[in-house]
């Protein structure tokens, strides 16, 4: 279960990259731009959330994984949030 924890820490540390981004591009650029740059790396987390899914062997630490690394694309505040977050 650490690599799980270790994992989560890790997409934690991108997805405050992503949002203090996100934030700057809201403040100095168009709402439509913060929202795109948001979507298109909330894309790219997802395929690294699957495919470090991929690589669990138990069906218990993918339970884990989907209860600690649920991430939530939440485009009326142009951020990514990890679902506990919300």
């Amino acid at each position: 279960m650490d690599k799980i924890e270790e994992f989560k820490n890790n997409l934690l540390t991108s997805i405050e990259e992503v949002n203090k981004n996100a934030d700057e591009l809201r403040m100095n650029s168009d709402l439509r731009v913060a929202r795109r740059y948001c979507e298109d790396n909330f894309i790219k987390l997802v395929n690294d959330c699957y495919e470090f899914l991929r690589t669990l062997k138990t069906k218990k630490e993918k339970e884990c994984f989907k209860t600690k690394c649920t991430i939530i694309l939440d485009s009326t505040e142009t951020r990514i949030l990890l679902s506990k977050q919300k």
